[in-house]
């Protein structure tokens, strides 16, 4: 009965979270629309490069959060791997 509790939840946590992706995603999308309608620039092309945009900046700050994270904890040093 537990197990059937927990795996609901955590389906419901996972639906949730895709499709408050896909809202995020379209939210972006709509905003670089209107403001390519708004200065008669390509419309589309706006749309994906402000999606395109937010990827990469979604990388690269996990990137640099995962750079500080090694550098300051010590994570992978020889120390840390003598530990375990």
């Amino acid at each position: 009965m537990l197990i059937h509790i927990l795996i609901r939840i955590i389906t419901i946590y996972i639906y949730s979270t895709v499709m408050i992706g896909i809202l995020l995603i379209f939210c972006i999308g709509k905003y670089y629309y209107k403001l390519a309608e708004n200065h008669q620039r390509s419309k589309w092309g706006f749309a994906i490069l402000g999606l395109a945009l937010y990827y990469v900046g979604t990388f690269a700050l996990g990137f640099i959060v995962g750079l500080f994270a090694t550098l300051f904890t010590g994570y992978g040093s020889k120390q840390w791997m003598s530990d375990c």
